[in-house]
């Protein structure tokens, strides 16, 4: 885990909404999501339409994960370390969207990812989610069974993926975790949707203190300078 996200982490709180981000009015709370390969096939689950239709993500695909909850800390009870219950809620979110039990799969491995912001609309107000991404190599595609109203489906896509199903930050963080897997076909037919959704994640990062997001075909020391600015007062 890298110095500047881990010092992000252990100065986000528990905040009144039970999610965690910043002291005081933070613009974002934490979310995190978990990127599950194996055989060049990696685990993705559709999102429901809310009741109504409101939801901006509902049919698109995701990677299995959500925001980082206070009440996950019941789990094990008593004080636990951000970057814990972080993972407890992974795998809360993850056992409900896919049936996968994080605690019998290999270990999990913190992204080597910058900051990716995510924007969504709830009780008449725009909300702002910080994605943590963690992967997992798995020996063998298990059968997923999701158990959540949320979830449409969840499923194994082979990373020349439909990338026009894909919700923006996922889009974004899928692509720089597969990109160099891709034969040049398979870039050329993600690249418009992969710029797309990272103009809409930059715009919600600019919102929130967080305006670094580069392709993940841009040079190695963009890519460095990306995945070492956690630190948003150095923005």
């Amino acid at each position: 885990m890298s110095g500047e996200l881990l010092d992000l982490l252990h100065t986000c709180k528990s905040l009144p909404d039970g999610f965690l981000g910043l002291d005081g009015e933070s613009a974002w709370r934490l979310g995190t999501v978990l990127m599950v390969q194996s055989q060049a096939a990696f685990v993705v689950v559709r999102k429901a339409n809310a009741e109504g239709g409101q939801y901006e993500f509902g049919n698109l695909v995701t990677l299995p994960g959500g925001m980082v909850r206070e009440r996950d800390r019941l789990v094990e009870g008593g004080e636990i370390k951000i970057e814990r219950l972080m993972l407890l809620s992974l795998a809360n979110r993850v056992l409900r969207e896919t049936s996968l039990i994080l605690k019998d799969m290999p270990p999990l491995v913190l992204a080597d990812l910058g900051p990716i912001v995510t924007s969504y609309f709830a009780k008449g107000k725009q909300r702002f989610a910080l994605l943590v991404a963690h992967t997992c190599e798995m020996p063998e595609q298990v059968p997923l069974c999701p158990d959540d109203h949320s979830i449409l489906e969840a499923t194994w896509m082979p990373f020349a993926a439909d990338w026009s199903s894909f919700a923006p930050a996922n889009c974004v963080a899928i692509a720089h975790l597969v990109w160099s897997k891709l034969g040049p076909q398979d870039q050329k037919a993600a690249y418009p949707y992969i710029i797309r959704a990272i103009d809409r994640c930059k715009a919600w990062g600019v919102a929130v203190g967080f305006p670094c997001l580069p392709t993940p075909w841009a040079e190695g020391k963009v890519l460095d300078k990306w995945q070492g600015s956690w630190d948003f007062k150095k923005n």
